[in-house]
């Protein structure tokens, strides 16, 4: 299930040379072939333009009623750092061009941040890329400012990000002929499980930060920072058009009203079946807790049962026209719970989908040692 979480992957070379996305280091990378960056595609191309009108369209809708408060969904996670972080200026700053990056003559969509003075997409602010996946854009990249992505002259994506003092990583990436995101090498620092303060580095071909499946490097922690400096050389300009030079015809599909949603859909009572939190799956036997869900109306009413203590919350149901993450099994929309009345942390986050005419799919954000945690239940309809 998709996470707010970090995807680790670096390409290193422990001579300290910096190697291209398509050359091979003999001791670890993976045998690769990546075709060096084709040329941008002008914007102008209507025929380029009108395979991602729909996301350029929700793109655009998003920036202008862009709001804080609002969980962003897959695909939105930077855009949502970037409007957080410019504010007014995020029309004219965030971006979109056009490249063909795996070499099979359809062009990808990337969209991230533009840089007005040099007419081009700063470094590590390429946030996501869509491709076409049986005749539909899809998302095959997203990053966001603490797991950031940027292009290389030859047609790799740098990778950096850190989630705490302990943990970083960087590596390249490449899209492949069937459009995935593709490790080529990855790096990245995890503390000795019996020392916290002795910091280890370890590599992969993977891009997950699990030491048990990497090889622990014998480098030092200096050495480590020098190899994500030689990585991030070399990021390719792209030419690039900013949300507020949009075609217009894409703008004013933007601005059409949107159909009310029925809640009808979801109306009536919902029985726990199963649940997963960060991993961990479970049956509703097995969950230790129960829950009841009710929808009409007036909106969600919710509680859950743990040791004898009850929580409930009351809440209104705003419809989106996002899914709650990628291949959830309902991509078109998803309803965020506006808290009327809640027992629970004020920031916690519920949102819900239907994945068929009687199977709910409840998703909850919660604050978890400083970081952010995410559980997904499982309903049924009684």
């Amino acid at each position: 299930m998709k996470k707010r979480i970090f995807i680790f992957g670096l390409t290193i070379v422990l001579s300290f040379i910096m190697l291209g996305c398509s050359e091979k280091n003999e001791s670890k990378t993976k045998d690769v072939s990546v075709q060096s960056a084709p040329e941008p595609v002008q914007t102008e191309d209507k025929s380029v333009i009108s395979l991602y009108e729909e996301v350029l369209a929700d793109t655009y809708e998003y920036l202008i009623n862009f709001d804080s408060e609002k969980y962003p969904g897959y695909g939105f996670e930077g855009i949502w750092d970037a409007a957080l972080a410019l504010g007014d200026d995020a029309l004219s700053h965030i971006g979109y061009a056009f490249m063909d990056l795996n070499g099979d003559d359809v062009n990808e969509l990337l969209i991230g941040v533009f840089d007005k003075d040099k007419n081009a997409f700063t470094n590590n602010e390429i946030y996501t890329v869509y491709a076409i996946t049986d005749g539909s854009p899809e998302v095959v990249l997203d990053g966001w400012s603490r797991n950031s992505y940027s292009l290389k002259e030859d047609g790799c994506f740098f990778h950096q990000g850190s989630s705490g003092a302990a943990y970083s990583e960087f590596g390249l990436y490449h899209i492949s002929d069937d459009n995935e995101l593709v490790c080529n090498e990855f790096y990245y620092t995890y503390p000795d499980d019996e020392n916290p303060e002795i910091i280890k580095i370890f590599y992969n071909t993977t891009g997950v930060l699990f030491p048990e499946e990497s090889e622990e490097l014998d480098i030092t922690i200096d050495e480590f920072w020098a190899l994500e400096e030689d990585f991030s050389k070399g990021t390719l300009k792209l030419e690039a058009t900013t949300f507020d030079k949009l075609d217009e015809d894409i703008v004013k599909k933007a601005l059409e009203p949107k159909p009310d949603f029925d809640v009808s859909v979801l109306e009536g009572e919902w029985e726990l079946v199963s649940g997963e939190t960060d991993g961990y799956e479970y049956t509703a036997e097995e969950a230790g807790y129960t829950t009841g869900l009710t929808i009409d109306a007036a909106g969600a009413h919710y509680s859950h049962t743990l040791n004898d203590e009850t929580k409930t919350f009351d809440a209104e149901l705003k419809y989106q026209d996002i899914a709650l993450y990628e291949g959830c099994g309902n991509d078109d929309w998803s309803v965020e719970f506006v808290m009327i009345e809640s027992d629970f942390d004020a920031e916690e986050e519920y949102y819900a989908t239907l994945t068929d005419d009687d199977t709910l799919l409840l998703q909850c954000f919660f604050p978890f040692d400083g970081a952010q945690g995410v559980s997904y239940e499982t309903y049924k309809r009684k």
